[in-house]
């Protein structure tokens, strides 16, 4: 019994000097990881991952978002509609806003929507093509030389 007593507090020495020693990300800081002094289990990769993500942060805020704004209200974030067909194509796209475009051959459009989750989806002569999804953010994209935040095309 004694010896079972000893082994429990050997254990939970062992686990409080885990802790303290700067173990994965609980007391892992970006300091510690700037210097190199990481300790025992030290969780460099966590840190470096929550680096990665500040930086990705800052990228995002720095980029402006593209918006109209009518009266003081924004009316949302640029994107393109384009018909990349020979034909006249019916572009329909569904989420928080619902709109419908029926556009000639190698036409486009400039378009803004509010932030959220969309599909789109292209008709040619009666035949639909499946729907796509799409996310409207402030999270910009290159689409044919522009900037834009979104952009749905009909490639029937």
């Amino acid at each position: 019994m004694k010896r079972m007593q000893n082994v429990v507090v050997l254990l939970m020495l062992m686990f409080v000097a885990i802790i303290m020693s700067g173990c994965s990300t609980l007391y892992g800081n970006e300091a510690q990881y700037d210097n190199g002094d990481w300790y025992f289990l030290g969780g460099s990769s966590e840190v470096a991952r929550i680096k990665q993500d500040k930086l990705a942060l800052e990228k995002l805020k720095a980029q402006p978002a593209q918006t109209m704004m009518i009266n003081g209200a924004s009316m949302g974030y640029k994107g393109i509609v384009y018909n990349a067909n020979r034909e006249e194509c019916d572009i329909r796209i569904y989420g928080p806003e619902t709109k419908g475009f029926l556009m000639p051959p190698n036409m486009q459009d400039t378009i803004y929507l509010i932030p959220g989750e969309y599909t789109a989806q292209s008709c040619v002569n009666g035949s639909c093509g499946k729907r796509s999804k799409f996310r409207v953010s402030t999270q910009t994209h290159r689409f044919f030389g522009q900037d834009v935040h979104w952009y749905a095309r009909c490639d029937e």
